[in-house]
């Protein structure tokens, strides 16, 4: 396997999303009301967070 070449992957890779649309997003209606979303992940509990906190060295 090569090795990965960002100068040659990322334009060809741009290039199919911006024909295809991946990443559009369609314009709300000027009299949409608008609102504001906040999306909530869930978070470890428990004995979990302070394994998770060894193994990814989390600096405070």
């Amino acid at each position: 396997m090569s090795r990965y070449n960002p100068k040659s992957a990322e334009p060809r890779w741009q290039a199919v999303w911006r024909e295809r649309k991946t990443f559009a997003a369609d314009s709300a209606p000027a009299d949409a009301p608008s609102c504001y979303i906040l999306e909530m992940f869930p978070i470890p509990r428990g004995a979990s967070i302070w394994a998770m906190c060894a193994t990814t060295r989390w600096v405070m």
